[in-house]
């Protein structure tokens, strides 16, 4: 990419800089179709990871607002 930018200015003058922001822009979207389209285990086991630790988290959340009513209500028979 450094090489490409450098050719393009070296043979547009300051054109070039327009022409290698253009051509690192298409690289980019290239990129970013490509990741959207091609995906490999490792993305999915990240997505799997992602989502399971979401539950877990939402699981403990919930368990922890049950274990605080629990104790609200011992707190309240006690007095």
């Amino acid at each position: 990419m450094v090489i490409g930018t450098v050719l393009a200015i070296w043979a547009f003058g300051w054109w070039g800089i327009g022409l290698a922001c253009l051509g690192l822009g298409a690289l980019y979207l290239i990129r970013s179709l490509l990741e959207k389209v091609w995906r490999t285990q490792e993305d999915v086991a990240k997505e799997n990871y992602k989502s399971a630790m979401e539950l877990y988290y939402r699981k403990v959340h919930d368990y922890d607002a049950h274990m605080d009513e629990i104790e609200r209500k011992g707190k309240s028979n006690d007095s």
